[in-house]
């Protein structure tokens, strides 16, 4: 829903962006530990959240 785009659903980006900082911020020795396939997962996410054109 939200990958089609940078632009439409702005309410979904912005708790996205939040949720995944929150993970970042509370978890990050559990994000260390994850597999490479689960990491890159979690890398991917902060650096398509870093291509967003409207940052809050």
């Amino acid at each position: 829903m939200i990958d089609k785009n940078f632009e439409d659903y702005p309410d979904h980006r912005k708790n996205f962006y939040i949720l995944l900082q929150s993970v970042i911020n509370v978890c990050f020795p559990a994000i260390l530990a994850l597999n490479a396939t689960q990491f890159k997962l979690v890398y991917d996410s902060i650096m398509w959240a870093l291509k967003h054109t409207m940052r809050t």
